[in-house]
């Protein structure tokens, strides 16, 4: 379902499809506007072969641990961590998961951190995570999700927003071996100082690749600002690929 305008109908006009049972239903997209997002229980029976979802702001909550590959867009309006939560608890296999950074948000980080518990997804090993149209100071996700075996982080945005979400969460990510930063250049990178860009670092203290596609320098400068002070910053990193536009 592609470019569906449902208003406040959504629960209304996805009724019939309570209780669904797909038998060999594989892939499922789900693109509609929708003001506020709404989190919709349909599997009621089934799809055990449902390996792939793509959801914007009706979310299908799918059948258990099924589904192994999860994108998640939103348009105008966030999800709230008990809506959130509702989603995820379903993904125990999931292996791949591609998310919007406005996803969900909070505005008070110390207060969700306490009465918050953490979603664990023990099987993800790849995060895609755009941060290019935040626009908020916390990426809530990021506070309430645990990834124990994460592999390989892809993040998008600019360099001023991806280490002020990351600094924000403080979450370390010790099984982590790849991260790629698709940067998008603000003039205003020289604001960051080293040290907090050091700070970002320390969180994937074991990277053996890394990859930056943009033009902003700030990442390679922390790097090379931390050696001249003796501190051995990714000590197993034996890759660093560079990719900038032509211009």
């Amino acid at each position: 379902m592609e470019g569906v305008s449902v208003g406040l109908q959504a629960s209304h006009l996805f009724s019939p499809l309570t209780g669904l049972y797909a038998s060999a239903l594989e892939r499922m997209v789900i693109d509609c506007y929708c003001n506020p997002s709404q989190v919709l229980e349909v599997f009621s029976v089934g799809a055990p072969c449902l390996s792939y979802m793509e959801l914007m702001e009706v979310y299908f909550v799918p059948p258990l641990d099924t589904v192994t590959s999860l994108k998640l867009v939103t348009c105008h309006s966030q999800l709230s961590y008990t809506d959130f939560s509702c989603l995820m608890l379903h993904m125990g296999l999931l292996t791949h998961l591609s998310m919007d950074g406005r996803i969900t948000y909070i505005s008070n980080l110390a207060t969700a951190s306490h009465h918050s518990p953490h979603i664990e997804l023990h099987s993800a090993l790849s995060l895609d995570l755009d941060l290019s149209r935040t626009g908020y100071p916390s990426v809530g996700a990021l506070c309430f999700l645990d990834l124990p075996v994460l592999k390989s982080l892809v993040i998008h945005g600019t360099t001023v927003d991806i280490v002020e979400a990351f600094t924000s969460h403080r979450h370390s990510y010790p099984s982590l071996r790849t991260l790629t930063l698709t940067l998008s250049l603000k003039l205003n990178y020289e604001d960051l100082k080293f040290t907090k860009v050091q700070e970002f670092i320390h969180f994937f203290p074991n990277i053996r690749n890394f990859a930056i596609d943009g033009t902003d320098p700030t990442f390679l400068h922390a790097l090379c600002e931390a050696q001249t002070t003796d501190e051995l910053l990714w000590p197993q990193l034996s890759v660093i690929t560079m990719k900038s536009d032509p211009g």
